[in-house]
């Protein structure tokens, strides 16, 4: 797989820090769809969004699980939970800034929440 990394210079709105991101605007097989809208899970401490926070994915990757199939053992991924997939995220509360994180993070936004 041939990732095609994109950069992109932003200014952070709490911070004014400028920051130079890097990114894939790609769709990777069993992600979830590039421009749809999901939410914070699993949030930790050092997050830059607490769980329930809004956000639109910009791109997606496979993670080795996805990417080696059969030739891993799906069940120690699950076991240990280790992620699918890597997404680009905009958050709502960081407009124009892309921050990293994985499936682990990140559930689609339900009908009921998407006018929230």
């Amino acid at each position: 797989m041939n990732v095609k990394w994109k950069s992109k210079l932003g200014v952070h709105p709490q911070t004014g820090a400028v920051l130079n991101m890097q990114y894939v605007d790609e769709q990777a097989a069993g992600a979830m769809r590039n421009g749809s809208r999901i939410k914070k899970r699993n949030s930790e401490e050092g997050d830059s969004q607490v769980n329930g926070a809004k956000g639109t994915i910009i791109g997606s990757f496979a993670t080795p699980k996805e990417m080696l199939g059969e030739k891993l053992e799906h069940e120690f991924f699950d076991k240990f939970g280790l992620p699918t997939h890597g997404y680009f995220v905009e958050w709502d509360a960081l407009p124009g800034i892309i921050v990293g994180t994985t499936n682990l993070k990140v559930e689609p936004v339900d009908a009921e929440d998407a006018g929230k």
